[in-house]
């Protein structure tokens, strides 16, 4: 039984999004405990990819949107592992 072509980008999108936080926090925690060597820097150094805020005045109201996604290689394999899991599960 598939899913419908909305389900299946809901969950790809929810798969992208809490992958990158689990695998975002295993990089803080290995990080925190793992002494500063190559493989460290490696595995923890971000690309960023978006643009920077801007704030858009119009003297009745002020506001500032900007939008930067950080990714690392221990998030990649966070996505990747919640990916296969959520496939293994449905």
């Amino acid at each position: 039984m598939g899913l419908s072509i909305s389900k299946r980008t809901g969950l790809t999108l929810f798969i992208i999004f809490i992958g990158s936080i689990v695998g975002g926090g295993i990089g803080e925690l290995i990080g925190a405990f793992v002494p500063e060597s190559p493989v460290k820097s490696f595995f923890l150094n971000y690309v960023s990819l978006g643009f920077s805020p801007i704030t858009i005045n119009l003297h009745i109201i002020q506001f500032t949107l900007g939008l930067t996604f950080r990714f690392n290689i221990v998030s990649i394999f966070g996505i990747l592992l919640l990916g296969y899991l959520l496939r293994w599960l449905y």
